[in-house]
């Protein structure tokens, strides 16, 4: 079988410069520049394929980018929860595949346009009386999701008042 010669190729950011030893299963490697400036060592067919792009930079870029634009991943120490209570919302109302869709996105329950955007979400939430210890309630539970109809409130209360809508 003969093998590629990629010396000199690009693939994405990456540049090949030279052959090296076979991987233990027999796989091709090879030294790549990357266009960050570091190198790496890959197996050619995972450049081949475009499973691998650059040195590991360009996930580091996509990731600081994914955090730039709303601020608040849930690995992030401010307001981790109030991220986690704006997915958890979204996902109930759009993703069938969740167990309690049934009870909001299957009976028509929407969030409003206005908070498909995180950012805009949380400048509600944190000037509507947010807290960690609070959950987001619908004060009219046939009603959407949307500033006018939304409230925070504790745990205990939003028990209480599921068990009254019953």
């Amino acid at each position: 079988m003969l093998a590629l010669q990629l010396e000199g190729k690009v693939f994405k950011r990456l540049t090949v410069i030279k052959r090296l030893e076979n991987t233990i299963q027999g796989q091709s490697r090879w030294l790549c520049q990357c266009s960050c400036g570091n190198t790496t060592n890959t197996v050619g067919a995972k450049l081949t394929s475009g499973k691998t792009v650059s040195c590991g930079c360009l996930g580091l870029e996509n990731a600081t980018k994914a955090k730039v634009k709303h601020g608040d991943a849930p690995f992030r120490k401010e307001h981790p929860k109030l991220y986690r209570i704006w997915c958890a919302m979204r996902n109930r109302c759009s993703n069938p595949n969740r167990s309690n869709y049934q009870y909001y996105g299957g009976k028509g329950v929407t969030v409003c346009p206005e908070w498909h955007d995180y950012a805009a979400f949380k400048t509600w939430a944190l000037a509507n009386g947010y807290a960690d210890d609070l959950e987001i309630d619908r004060i009219d539970s046939g009603g959407d999701y949307s500033p006018d109809n939304c409230q925070w409130i504790t745990g205990f209360e939003n028990k209480s008042r599921a068990h009254r809508r019953a």
